[in-house]
């Protein structure tokens, strides 16, 4: 009897790999635009299927492809379905390698969430920020002190207002975290959360920029009652003398306000600003931390007296 002879007949290579290494080659085949990527999908079985089961999308900018084609076709695509972007460089990628500077910077201006802690220099992300009109999506902005941001300063001369400050319009932001860096907000008045941060500074800094951070610092306050957390490190530097704005801060949504600041001038001049707090926000002061001089208690005592409570 004979025996017929085993098939030879194998799956395609093609067909045994994994989804992900599939998309990583339908993405630099088809990178480079939106119209070689349609046409790559209509003429292969396996990458229709894909996009049909690829329903869900990155949409961190750090977490897209390396490669700018690769990168590109995953914007365009998560772009044009409408999804929100977020630039997140934190604690958690901080080893990892991210994309290109000029693909970071592409997304960013439609970034809902932008975290830069490492990796870009903060005079990219805001420059790139500055030139919109108006960053409609953004909610949330943390911006530490990566790179040289007296650079942006520098770079973006034609976008100062009269005040010499760079102004950022963002009507939507919630949450504002800054280290090291002043900037105008002209469009945002319902902020939540806000962290301003000058400690550590090694620039010199003048007189005039210090009575403008005291500007800017109150305007922000003033311009968001909505605010419920505030932690202010150091906020206008340890020499100022006072002499800013005088106008009252009513913050009465407050839940939480923090103060560490070396000196008592600058801590004088900002709580005699701020209306009384609610009754139930939690206040924590902390003044002389760092300070080459030891503070006056009795001066001390008599501003924290002054600082009240809403009953």
């Amino acid at each position: 009897m004979s025996r017929s002879a085993p098939s030879t007949t194998k799956t395609p290579t093609l067909e045994t790999l994994p989804n992900e290494i599939l998309d990583i080659i339908l993405l630099f085949v088809a990178g480079s635009s939106l119209q070689s990527r349609s046409t790559v999908q209509s003429v292969c079985r396996l990458f229709r299927c894909l996009v049909v089961l690829n329903t869900s999308f990155q949409t961190d900018l750090a977490s897209l492809p390396v490669h700018p084609p690769a990168f590109s076709a995953y914007f365009n695509r998560a772009h044009s379905l409408g999804r929100p972007f977020h630039l997140v460089l934190d604690y958690t990628n901080k080893k990892r390698r991210v994309p290109p500077l000029p693909c970071l910077l592409s997304g960013v201006v439609f970034a809902q969430t932008i975290v830069v802690q490492h990796s870009l220099s903060v005079s990219d992300v805001v420059a790139a920020l500055v030139r919109q009109p108006r960053c409609e999506a953004l909610q949330e902005l943390v911006l530490e002190a990566v790179g040289n941001f007296v650079s942006a300063r520098q770079l973006m001369l034609s976008h100062h207002e009269g005040d010499g400050v760079l102004s950022l319009r963002a009507p939507l932001l919630k949450r504002l975290e800054l280290q090291q860096i002043v900037l105008n907000f002209p469009e945002t008045f319902n902020l939540r959360r806000l962290k301003i941060e000058h400690r550590n500074e090694t620039d010199t800094v003048s007189s005039d920029e210090r009575t403008q951070r005291a500007k800017n610092l109150h305007s922000i306050l003033r311009h968001n009652p909505t605010l419920e957390s505030v932690e202010l490190i150091e906020p206008v530097g340890p020499e100022y003398s006072g002499g800013g704005p005088s106008g009252l801060i009513p913050l009465p949504a407050l839940k939480e306000f923090k103060l560490s600041i070396s000196h008592l001038p600058p801590a004088a001049w900002l709580l005699s600003c701020l209306t009384p707090l609610p009754s139930d926000a939690y206040v924590s002061i902390t003044v002389g931390e760092g300070a080459r001089e030891s503070v006056d208690i009795v001066q001390l005592a008599d501003i924290i007296g002054r600082f009240g409570f809403r009953s």
